[in-house]
């Protein structure tokens, strides 16, 4: 509520921090093992989707210090260098076990663009592009089986990652939309405030009241997507990622066999 998430207008909220995480409201829920499918508090036809992951900042702080030497700056340069679809090479670091999708496995785990398995790449940039590219192609890949929009109008980012310029415009290409931030910190305070009204509404009315979409104040405007970026990722990169980690979740499920 605080971000104005509102399944008609295809909002998405992506949080960016000690964990990742998207959320957004579906009318077309699919529950499964992985992610949270939960009664939304805005009414009786929408239901609240949502997926977290473990593997976050403390995924992306480990490649900045392997290739930038720990300064953010030259992360988000060597970001900026490779090309959107990092050429066809994938990477997943992994500093403990995932849960979206279960990875039962820890490490940095990389294919080239024909698909074999590499010991790394042989390029800071392409290192530096994986980790982030890495995240939203996931979170694309796994939004859709939850129900949630994969074509929203806007997303809207919070958290620590929220202010790299660069990460957003990743985000507004892989998704094709627009990305704003808000210039507050408590959105998470006005959802509540928001909520708390509303259910005065209701107990004042002894009835149901449809809650009244408002859009939070302060969004600004901080990526939009490239048009021939976005293009590169298309429905065939997000299976190809999508295939990637599902033999990381095979050679988990291996290695738990064998132990």
């Amino acid at each position: 509520m605080g971000l104005g998430c509102d399944a008609a207008s295809t909002t998405l909220m992506v949080s960016l921090g000690t964990s990742d995480t998207i959320v957004g409201l579906t009318r077309n829920p699919h529950p499964g093992l992985e992610g949270h499918v939960m009664v939304s508090p805005r009414g009786p036809e929408e239901w609240f989707a949502m997926l977290c992951y473990k593997n976050a900042a403390l995924a992306r702080e480990a490649v900045r210090d392997a290739v930038a030497g720990g300064k953010w700056e030259r992360f988000s340069e060597l970001v900026a260098e490779a090309p959107a679809g990092n050429d066809g090479n994938l990477g997943l670091t992994l500093v403990m076990e995932e849960i979206v999708p279960v990875l039962s496995v820890k490490g940095t785990f990389r294919v080239d663009r024909q698909g074999e398995r590499v010991g790394e790449f042989g390029c800071a940039a392409y290192e530096a592009r994986a980790v982030v590219e890495a995240r939203f192609l996931s979170m694309k890949a796994h939004a859709a089986q939850l129900g949630l929009s994969t074509n929203p109008t806007r997303i809207v980012a919070t958290g620590g990652g929220s202010t790299s310029k660069v990460m957003m415009q990743v985000l507004a290409d892989v998704f094709n939309a627009q990305v704003l931030v808000a210039d507050t910190s408590d959105a998470a305070a006005v959802g509540a405030a928001l909520r708390a009204e509303h259910g005065l509404a209701c107990r004042k009315q002894a009835r149901w009241v449809e809650y009244e979409v408002r859009q939070p104040q302060g969004l600004k405007v901080v990526a939009s997507p490239n048009a021939e970026a976005a293009a590169v990722y298309s429905p065939a990169v997000l299976k190809r990622f999508f295939d990637f980690e599902r033999g990381l979740a095979m050679q988990g499920q291996a290695q738990q066999q064998q132990a």
